[in-house]
């Protein structure tokens, strides 16, 4: 049976740093669409549908979603975002891939997450900060591992950061 229990914090968050390539996985109740992939008049059916509740500017669900998604390495997200996306991205972020899908707009602060199944143990590993509302570009993150002592001190070292 499924429970609702606290995450453990992951001190790393690095690629090589998870060698079982289990996927990492990242959730929301954030938009299922952009506003710019709906046509005119899509609200109006989206509307009576008890899985999807229309915004303006775009479909957010009532329901949490989830997808399983890969890491980038730290070159190749910087590259992508500093290049084409003209956006300078901080030391304490980190990039996932799936291609056309990912976090949109109501999903920020959202978990991504990683686990080791013959362990049973979930990590949280970052949280969701900024990405493209088209997913054109890879989905930002903020590394929690680089809050690790910040963590620690707030909660007065109830909560600290582990390894595997």
């Amino acid at each position: 049976m499924d429970t609702v229990k606290p995450i453990k914090i992951s001190a790393t968050d690095r690629v090589s740093d998870f060698p079982d390539q289990n996927p990492f996985i990242i959730s929301g109740f954030g938009y299922t669409a952009s506003h710019h992939h709906i046509q005119w008049g899509l609200e109006h059916v989206t509307s009576t549908s008890p899985m999807l509740r229309s915004w303006i500017g775009g479909l957010a669900t009532s329901f949490g979603i989830f997808l399983h998604c890969d890491l980038f390495t730290d070159n190749d997200f910087r590259q992508t975002w500093e290049t084409e996306g003209k956006v300078t991205i901080a030391e304490d972020k980190m990039c996932t891939s799936k291609r056309n899908a990912g976090t949109l707009d109501g999903d920020s602060g959202g978990p991504l997450v990683h686990t080791q199944p013959h362990r049973g143990e979930w990590r949280l590993v970052g949280l969701a900060s900024f990405g493209s509302d088209d997913n054109a570009y890879p989905d930002v993150y903020t590394r929690v591992s680089k809050h690790c002592v910040w963590i620690a001190d707030t909660t007065h070292m109830n909560v600290i950061c582990s390894l595997y």
